[in-house]
């Protein structure tokens, strides 16, 4: 009976560190993003153990897997730091972002089951919706989610790691006009064009949503330049 009692403990205690740790991850990601931990700080792992009454070792793993994401970076002193977005990177990421996402419009409208997919893309802009609230991270993790589900859809694996790899910054990236202009472009109307590109009456999909996302980007930088039009 030892020997039973030792074997299902051993997984459950597993199962607490892994969800820990998630937690945690979580946590920071989130406030890189909404930027609770602005750009440019420093993150100290006692301070930040404390604070989230875990280990150093969890913060540790957690920063680590942040470098991964690009969400921080290490800075002057060799400590990480949350990392800094200008202007010209923000561009880079929407152009990289266009070209990615176009593609997947096109690989799904020219798919077999084109309908069925847009129609999964449809019920993704459910939490999108106008009743569904404002709470930003939620939003945020909604509006990344039917990117993402639009980059698997497409069926192109290459294409769906390379936007995973940038998913980190664009995060951050949706952010840098402000709280307001985010929530703007994180509604269900302004997906429609992602909706209206799998229309079968639709002659350049992938035009619509490169010119789409381009413009998204022109905008956060013409409201980074002009911030009294965001209500903080």
């Amino acid at each position: 009976m030892t020997t039973t009692h030792q074997a299902n403990v051993a997984p459950l205690a597993a199962l607490e560190f892994t969800n820990r740790r998630e937690v945690v991850l979580k946590a920071l990601r989130d406030g890189i993003v909404i930027g609770s931990l602005p750009q440019g700080m420093v993150l100290v792992e006692t301070r930040l153990a404390e604070q989230l009454q875990v280990s150093r070792g969890t913060v540790r793993e957690a920063l680590l897997e942040l470098q991964q994401e690009q969400l921080v970076s290490n800075g002057p002193t060799g400590r990480p730091q949350v990392r800094t977005l200008d202007s010209k990177t923000v561009l880079d990421l929407f152009q990289v972002r266009a070209s990615l996402e176009s593609l997947a419009v096109q690989l799904i409208a020219a798919s077999p089951e084109a309908e069925d997919k847009r129609e999964q893309l449809r019920e993704l802009l459910i939490p999108l919706g106008d009743d569904a609230g404002a709470v930003l991270v939620d939003r945020v993790d909604a509006d990344m989610t039917f990117h993402r589900t639009l980059c698997e859809l497409s069926g192109n694996e290459v294409l769906l790691n390379t936007w995973a790899s940038i998913e980190g910054p664009v995060r951050m990236a949706i952010m840098h006009a402000g709280k307001d202009i985010a929530l703007s472009n994180m509604t269900a109307h302004s997906h429609e064009p992602y909706i209206a590109a799998l229309d079968p009456d639709c002659d350049d999909p992938g035009a619509l949503i490169f010119a789409t996302l381009v413009t998204t980007a022109s905008d956060l930088l013409a409201a980074t330049e002009h911030p009294q039009q965001d209500k903080k």
